[in-house]
């Protein structure tokens, strides 16, 4: 029986490697250049993220509504102490903006900042002019308010200067302290008074 070789006969080249030419030996065949591995791109999509801010103002606006029903009208504040104990009354009426004039027995305060102080309720005569009826040092530093309140006045034609002065005193201060006080602040152009008071029922 005749066999069939399938590889190429003896002495031919192989169809794998290469042919070298006459003359050549293997180590003078140039390289082959090698394949480059192709990079796959890989395509990133970038989405945008949108956030809805509109849960986010809901939240706010409730908070808005709720600070703003629990938020005190009141612009008259009462630090308590051992000496200040105000007065109670029935009447009432509406609290506004104003310069306050602290008076305790020991104290005067024009916008919680100390003026002068004492004792017993009665100032020194050193500190009186004008038949003891004026308080020097008040009278100087409601003077500077006076003319700082001006001068917003004149850049601020809606704030206008009315002379009111809202009066914090005591209930034990005596009527001759509190007569020097309101004198001072009339004085210096403050004309109009106003007594804070703590409400209580008939």
């Amino acid at each position: 029986m005749t066999s069939f070789n399938s590889g190429p006969p003896q002495g031919f080249p192989n169809a794998n490697m290469p042919v070298v030419p006459p003359g050549y030996s293997m180590g003078d065949l140039p390289e082959e250049p090698k394949k480059k591995k192709k990079r796959r791109k890989i395509k990133v999509q970038e989405r945008a993220l949108d956030i809805s801010i509109n849960s986010l103002l809901d939240i706010l606006s409730v908070l808005l509504v709720f600070l703003m029903k629990s938020y005190s009208t009141t612009t008259v504040q009462i630090k308590p102490s051992k000496e200040l104990q105000v007065p109670f009354s029935w009447a009432s009426g509406m609290v506004e903006d104003t310069t306050s004039i602290t008076i305790t027995l020991k104290n005067i305060l024009l916008d919680d900042k100390p003026i002068i102080s004492f004792s017993d309720g009665k100032i020194p005569e050193q500190e009186l002019s004008e038949g003891n009826l004026r308080i020097d040092k008040l009278f100087e530093k409601i003077q500077d308010e006076v003319s700082h309140l001006k001068k917003i006045e004149a850049r601020n034609s809606r704030a206008k200067f009315r002379g009111i002065v809202t009066v914090i005193a005591d209930r034990y201060v005596p009527f001759p302290l509190l007569a020097q006080v309101m004198y001072t602040a009339g004085q210096a152009e403050f004309g109009q008074f106003k007594f804070a008071l703590i409400r209580t029922e008939r």
